[in-house]
């Protein structure tokens, strides 16, 4: 009688400091400004934390990134990982759209075991934007796929965000190329990941999960806005053809490193028409 005394007692106890306990407060830093898809995801996972975690997490949106990381907060990849093999990442037409991107990034032996993300980080989730494109016309052959590679200018500059597009800084002449994406890093500073108990951990993961989801939904939306918006610029843009895209992600593959070849080989093989 006494024992089962002290286990209710106990019980109690345990219920009424959870129920009083200090929620824990995360500081999500993005520096993005409002509107953007990275905006409008931190948002949402803000809303899907403290709604999953009954009020146990709050949150906190400063839209500012500092040399630190806070507690959350949104980095670029170089920002992530001294790790060269970020560096194909960003290699032009590697991927073949965005779906092919998405299945790489779902990829843990890459994310992981390539990138080496340094120490004090905790990566939780990639998030890709903009498509960028080709100021000017594109420097290919417009011949057969053994044209050499030396007829190809490699510096050229890039346009970003559609709504770039749509201002008077526009290009006079743009190459619709979709030849890379932006790319950002959802982290948690490790020293604020060690004191999530591991419950909370689980709601965490969980919402990043659905919010990258919805992040990925909004970009699929924004990519169609960019192309209609496109379509405006007519004459002032040019799409590049298979082939003339075949010989310069062929030229582009030929700049990356010997030793990363097998990383992009995982790349290329990787079925994209998954989830």
């Amino acid at each position: 009688m006494l024992f089962r005394f002290f286990c209710l007692l106990v019980l109690f106890l345990l219920f009424t400091t959870t129920a009083h306990a200090e929620p824990l407060r995360i500081k999500l830093e993005t520096g993005e400004h409002a509107g953007t898809a990275d905006q409008l995801s931190i948002s949402y996972l803000q809303k899907l934390l403290e709604e999953r975690s009954n009020g146990r997490l709050k949150t906190e949106h400063t839209g500012t990134q500092t040399e630190t990381l806070g507690n959350l907060g949104l980095l670029e990849l170089d920002r992530l990982t001294d790790s060269p093999y970020v560096q194909v990442l960003q290699v032009p037409f590697l991927f073949t759209d965005r779906s092919h991107l998405h299945a790489t990034l779902n990829n843990e032996q890459i994310t992981v075991e390539l990138l080496k993300p340094q120490a004090g980080i905790v990566p939780l989730a990639y998030w890709d934007n903009a498509a960028l494109h080709l100021i000017g016309k594109a420097n290919a052959p417009a011949g057969n796929k053994n044209s050499s590679c030396r007829d190809v200018t490699a510096a050229q500059n890039e346009l970003g965000p559609s709504k770039t597009l749509a201002t008077e800084a526009a290009p006079d002449s743009l190459t619709i190329s979709t030849h890379r994406y932006r790319i950002r890093v959802l982290a948690a500073d490790q020293d604020f990941w060690d004191t999530v108990p591991k419950d909370l951990r689980i709601i965490i993961n969980g919402a990043v999960k659905d919010a990258t989801r919805y992040h990925r939904e909004l970009i699929e939306q924004q990519d169609l806005v960019e192309k209609n918006l496109l379509k405006t610029l007519g004459a002032r843009a040019d799409r590049i053809s298979p082939s003339q895209r075949s010989i310069l992600r062929r030229c582009a593959l030929q700049a990356v490193p010997l030793e990363m070849s097998a990383l992009i080989d995982m790349i290329k093989n990787i079925d994209s028409s998954g989830p």
